[in-house]
C-alpha cells in the first residue's frame, strides 16, 4: 500500500499541549472521500511501521503516540482517515516510519489509550478501543 500527503511539514497548531512533532495532513476533495490510494511505509533495519485502527467517530482526529510511557515525552500524531479496501471502509491513523521500540498511545484526554511495541522491518496492528 502506498499514501501520499499533499503536504507534510513542521508546523505549529494548538493540540492542548507544547511537545513539538511533524506530520502531514490532507486538504481538498481528497480528505472528505474514503482514500483508496495506497500506503508507503519506509520500514526495514530498526524502523516498523504502526497502524491505529478505529471507529468512524474518531475519522479526522489526530492520534498521538510517544517513546516510552513518560506524558512528558515528545509526540508524533497523524490523522485517522477513512480508507477504502476489499472488505469496506476502515478508519485508520499510520504512522509510516517509527524507530522500534515500546511506545504510548494518547487519548485526547492526555490519558494512555494503550501501548504497543515497534520492531524493526514490520508493521504492528493497534485497535483503538
Amino acid at each position: 500500500m502506498s499514501h501520499a500527503h499533499d503536504h507534510d511539514h513542521d508546523h505549529s497548531h494548538d493540540h492542548g499541549h507544547s511537545n513539538g512533532h511533524r506530520h502531514g495532513h490532507r486538504e481538498g476533495p481528497a480528505a472528505t472521500a474514503a482514500e483508496s490510494d495506497s500506503l508507503v511505509l519506509d520500514i526495514g533495519g530498526n524502523v516498523g511501521a504502526l497502524v491505529i485502527y478505529t471507529n468512524a467517530a474518531l475519522r479526522e482526529a489526530e492520534i498521538e503516540i510517544s517513546p516510552g510511557d513518560n506524558p512528558e515525552s515528545p509526540r508524533s500524531h497523524n490523522q485517522v482517515h477513512a480508507r477504502q479496501n476489499r472488505h469496506g471502509i476502515s478508519y485508520t491513523a499510520v504512522f509510516p516510519a517509527v524507530p522500534a521500540g515500546s511506545y504510548t498511545v494518547w487519548r485526547h484526554s492526555g490519558e494512555a489509550q494503550g501501548t504497543v511495541t515497534i520492531h524493526g522491518g514490520q508493521v504492528t496492528e493497534h485497535h483503538w478501543d
